[in-house]
């Protein structure tokens, strides 16, 4: 049981590893962030957040999501169409620790997308529609695993225009807790939250060099090996304990 905690530390620890490398790479969006009662007020104004983002500590350009990405909803299907046919990311599978989607669970529909609808490697998304306010605007970076897939509507897919991003530079600055507010607040909600195209494009993001971008790559890369690691020492850890204490329990031990 000791072991199974420090393994959980272990990961904790990493996850602050790499935000504290982000940090001190790309500097802090918010470095000179606002202070006093009006802050919160001030956050919400779409000129005083890109002044904020232009201001990050190397003043490199920003640039609005809409001039470098291509943005498409997903496939709209009705329920009866599940079961077969194309693999289709959905919102629960956005949800993953590291910068790309969790593919390990996908469900299929029976539709045939339109060729723009088939995601493609270092394709961004973002959950379009969240019944949680918090979870709108969340994004997760597509990583080809072999068999076409696509995605469906409460998701927009961002194609990148240029080669101008590393996915995961892109994908961990925009979960920066400022740039996550910044998408939220931008959001409708009547029965779910949406955030719509034309709110996502304006997002600025800093364009850092292409070469800090794969240092953070690589670093990235050494992160989720190590946390793969981890969680599979964990499983190994809890399935070795729930063996103890059923030997336990009935007096094997």
């Amino acid at each position: 049981d000791a072991l199974r905690a420090k393994r959980r530390e272990s990961l904790a620890q990493l996850d602050a590893l790499l935000q504290s490398t982000f940090l001190e790479t790309f500097g802090d969006p918010v470095v000179n962030r606002l202070r006093g009662s009006s802050a919160e007020a001030s956050r919400r104004d779409e000129k005083t957040f890109n002044a904020i983002v232009s201001r990050m500590q190397k003043r490199w350009p920003v640039v609005p999501v809409g001039s470098l990405f291509d943005l498409k909803n997903g496939i709209n299907f009705e329920a009866d169409k599940r079961g077969t046919g194309i693999p289709t990311v959905d919102v629960k599978n956005m949800y993953s620790d590291g910068v790309y989607i969790d593919q390990s669970e996908l469900y299929r529909v029976d539709v045939k997308p339109r060729k723009d609808q088939i995601l493609q490697d270092g394709d961004i998304l973002f959950v379009r529609s969240s019944v949680k306010r918090e979870g709108v605007g969340w994004a997760s970076a597509y990583e080809t695993s072999g068999e076409p897939a696509t995605y469906c509507g409460f998701i927009i897919r961002a194609r990148p225009i240029q080669e101008k991003f590393q996915a995961a530079f892109l994908i961990y600055y925009l979960r920066q807790p400022y740039v996550r507010e910044r998408l939220v607040s931008s959001a409708g909600h009547v029965a779910i939250t949406n955030i719509s195209q034309s709110n996502l494009s304006r997002l600025p993001v800093p364009l850092p060099p292409r070469e800090l971008q794969d240092d953070f790559s690589r670093v990235a890369a050494q992160v989720r090996a190590q946390q793969l690691s981890m969680h599979n020492q964990i499983e190994a850890l809890d399935m070795l304990f729930a063996s103890l204490q059923q030997r336990a329990f009935t007096g094997q031990l």
